[in-house]
């Protein structure tokens, strides 16, 4: 493989890396490998789409503003795809994901995973670029920063499992119907970043370092608990 056959000579990047993940797993026997191959492909496929994230995401050794690292963490964070170790799925959590877990043609399955996560952010990244384009592109912005990437695709993925639980959507649900039933949190999401203040706008951007992500992450949040108090995961209680 290309990863160990390089590993004496040049660092692989880490962007490399996640790029090289969809060749070098996509088939693999071990599920643990084949959702960090669909990982990789969702990220490849969001920047090579003619969607809001065209040329905006850094694949391979070609550049862009921002960073595919960001997007990956949050996939991993995030249960849009199942948490898996080895061959092993944690039930519990994959029923949040859109990849059905008791199918068992993965070479069937993984492509149409993709089609439906990449479709489904796509739709909440063209929501914010057509309604909120301050909030989603100028130099003041906050979703084309590395930082506003993890919030966004992680606090999607939290209301993905809220939908969830309210019985709303499932793991095969159309993703039309999904983002139409994560629209409104959204709406008072990007809302709400419009609104900060002055000072908060740059005691926000001014978290750096380790960390800075989730603390963005758990503001994002908080933005929509404020407006729907129904809405309040665990992790933002603790």
């Amino acid at each position: 493989m290309f990863m160990s056959i390089n590993q004496n000579q040049k660092a692989v990047s880490a962007t490399l890396r996640i790029t090289l993940e969809e060749d070098l797993y996509w088939g693999s026997d071990l599920a643990a490998s084949r959702i960090k191959a669909l990982r990789s492909s969702v990220i490849q496929r969001l920047a090579d789409d003619q969607g809001p994230l065209f040329s905006k995401i850094s694949i391979g050794e070609d550049k862009a503003f921002l960073s595919a690292t960001p997007f990956y963490n949050a996939l991993t964070k995030a249960t849009l795809l199942p948490k898996v170790k080895g061959n092993q799925y944690d039930e519990d959590l994959s029923r949040y994901s859109l990849y059905n877990i008791h199918k068992q043609d993965h070479a069937s399955e993984m492509p149409k995973v993709r089609g439906r996560l990449v479709a489904f952010l796509n739709l909440c990244y063209e929501y914010a670029e057509s309604n909120f384009f301050d909030v989603f592109e100028q130099e003041q912005g906050f979703l084309l920063l590395n930082r506003g990437t993890f919030a966004f695709i992680s606090l999607i993925g939290s209301l993905n499992e809220f939908e969830t639980d309210s019985e709303t959507i499932a793991s095969e649900t159309k993703p039309e119907d999904r983002f139409n039933a994560i629209e409104k949190y959204l709406k008072v999401l990007l809302e709400g970043i419009q609104n900060l203040s002055d000072g908060e706008v740059e005691e926000l951007k001014g978290k750096l370092g380790s960390g800075a992500d989730i603390k963005w992450f758990r503001r994002f949040q908080l933005l929509v608990n404020e407006r729907y108090p129904v809405y309040e995961p665990s992790d933002l209680v603790d």
